[in-house]
């Protein structure tokens, strides 16, 4: 009977999967296509008249967003630490010398450039920086 019910939620997912895949529209489809063709594992949710694709490309989770006319909004890249620009870990090793984690970041790319956004927990505090492009502290 257990697994009678886990096949029926399992059906009712893939097919309300199905469903939101085939509400984006054509527009966002085509831009999202030609910015992120090699792309794995898309799920698309619509958000305030933005569609979101989550993905992984080119060894990443991703996740970008697009107006409803197929205007690309920005895209949003998961980082390990090592990938974060040399600036940005030297300000981090050298601020947070008695961290005991290598912390994630996340690439984010607009029209106006991009930013890197790295979370910091300490015993006291949750601090999140953002660094330019050249890892330079900027918030």
């Amino acid at each position: 009977m257990k697994s009678l019910v886990m096949n029926g939620f399992m059906l009712l997912f893939a097919l309300q999967l199905a469903n939101a895949q085939s509400d984006v529209p054509k527009s966002v489809m085509s831009t999202f296509n030609s910015m992120f063709e090699s792309a794995e594992e898309v799920y698309w949710d619509e958000y305030d008249e933005e569609f979101l694709a989550s993905f992984y490309f080119e060894d990443h989770n991703v996740e970008a967003s697009f107006s409803e006319s197929g205007k690309w909004l920005r895209t949003t890249t998961y980082l390990s630490y090592e990938e974060l620009p040399e600036a940005a870990r030297t300000f981090i090793e050298k601020k947070y010398p008695d961290l005991d984690y290598e912390p994630t970041g996340m690439k984010i790319q607009n029209a106006k450039g991009v930013r890197f956004s790295v979370g910091i927990e300490t015993d006291t505090e949750s601090i999140d920086l953002l660094f330019d492009e050249s890892g330079k502290l900027v918030k």
